[in-house]
């Protein structure tokens, strides 16, 4: 018996993508006329060559029994390409995918429902698809119909569901009819907070409990993270990268992110033209413009902003978050009282921000500014400085720190 539940093999899914104008007519009937009609026009449009496209390329990975993996990446990646190869929707063009036990997937809402049958129908129906006899679809019922929410409207045809009860009457048949294997896209795409909880509670019991392996594909970051030890990245049906998933979301966040190391000519304004954001930068204690810090270093934020006229109106905000969007540090202009953004001259205003050294643990953030005028909602908000690469190299301060931040403490016995 092979130890893993899923082994792909350079896996490769290509597409014939048809560039032919079909000119108004699209029935075979059409055709067949406008051949008489035209058929110079319609001899050239089918001897125009279909285009290649690699939706999936050399594709190699491995997923243990009982693991819970996040497939991540852009739209067009080729992630849900992925999991219709593995679901055997649709055939791979080369490679080889080896599958141990029974599959069950949600790649759509409503995947393998009738709209005309209602919620039970679908239910039994769903039950046949994955090899359950009725009465093993009948002792999970009362608890995909609980789960789901839907009792109200269980004999109601589906046709006539919200999107919501859709998606949680159809994740709830994938979870409950007892495949060894259960694949995920974009479940938590749709529904309330409530239902996203639900699910990655189910999911998490899944593995936990009965050793259920999961591929789950979401561009929710935080949902991920917290339930995906392991995630694998895909850019342009390749992999690129496939490890811990907080090292996979930190190079997929800078691969979506173009950063500049240099001065950024931003030329961001207020609606008002009264304030203007020209340049910002990270910069270290050196005076050299770069990403890369050490957690015993001071980190400057030097930026220039324009305004035409003296003006006594502005605040301004520095922010840092981490990779899936959560704020971990801020300062604002008013902190005290003298806030310097109340005193600018005309033209050009040079700034330099410093964060202390220790303020953050090491790991991968972004760093933005933001600017309001104190009299309206005339607001520059979230202008990307850069992406903020911290590491802690004094090694007997210790590298590998939990949490968000750095600062040294004093252990005295007393």
């Amino acid at each position: 018996m092979p130890d893993f539940a899923i082994e792909v093999i350079k896996v490769s899914k290509e597409y014939k993508i048809s560039h032919i104008e079909l000119s108004g007519f699209y029935t075979l009937r059409d055709k067949i006329g406008a051949f008489f009609k035209q058929p110079l026009v319609l001899l050239k449009q089918l001897r125009t060559k279909p285009e290649n496209f690699l939706a999936l390329s050399d594709v190699s990975f491995t997923i243990g029994v009982g693991e819970i993996v996040a497939i991540v990446g852009g739209n067009g990646a080729g992630k849900s390409t992925l999991l219709k190869v593995l679901s055997r929707i649709t055939p791979p063009s080369s490679g080889q995918i080896t599958v141990v036990g029974r599959v069950t997937s949600l790649l759509e809402v409503g995947t393998g429902f009738h709209p005309e049958l209602t919620g039970r129908e679908n239910i039994l129906l769903n039950g046949a698809i994955l090899g359950k006899t009725k009465a093993e679809t009948l002792a999970k019922f009362d608890q995909i119909v609980d789960f789901s929410g839907v009792g109200q409207f269980i004999d109601t045809p589906v046709k006539r569901y919200s999107s919501g009860m859709y998606a949680r009457l159809a994740f709830s048949v994938a979870a409950h009819m007892d495949g060894d294997i259960l694949l995920i896209d974009e479940v938590l795409a749709i529904g309330d907070a409530e239902f996203q909880r639900m699910c990655l509670g189910k999911m998490d019991q899944l593995v936990k409990d009965q050793s259920k392996t999961i591929i789950f594909v979401s561009h929710n970051l935080p949902a991920v993270k917290s339930l995906c030890p392991r995630s694998i990245l895909l850019d342009k049906g390749s992999i690129i990268d496939d490890g811990p998933t907080n090292e996979v979301l930190d190079r997929y966040l800078q691969r979506q992110e173009s950063f500049n190391l240099v001065n950024s000519q931003l030329s961001r304004s207020l609606a008002s033209g009264l304030l203007t954001l020209d340049t910002a930068s990270l910069v270290n204690e050196a005076g050299q413009v770069t990403n890369s810090f050490d957690c015993d270093h001071s980190i400057f934020v030097n930026f220039t902003c324009s305004t035409e006229r003296p003006s006594t109106a502005f605040y301004g905000c520095l922010t840092i978050k981490t990779a899936d969007g959560t704020i971990v540090w801020e300062s604002f202009s008013h902190d005290y009282s003298a806030n310097p953004l109340n005193h600018l001259r005309s033209g050009a205003n040079h700034f330099s921000l410093q964060i202390p050294p220790r303020s953050l643990a090491a790991g991968h953030y972004q760093v933005y500014l933001s600017f309001s005028q104190e009299t309206s909602h005339d607001i520059v908000d979230d202008v990307l400085v850069g992406n903020l690469e911290l590491t802690d190299l004094s090694t007997s301060k210790g590298n590998n720190r939990n949490g968000f931040f750095s600062s040294l403490i004093s252990w005295k016995n007393i």
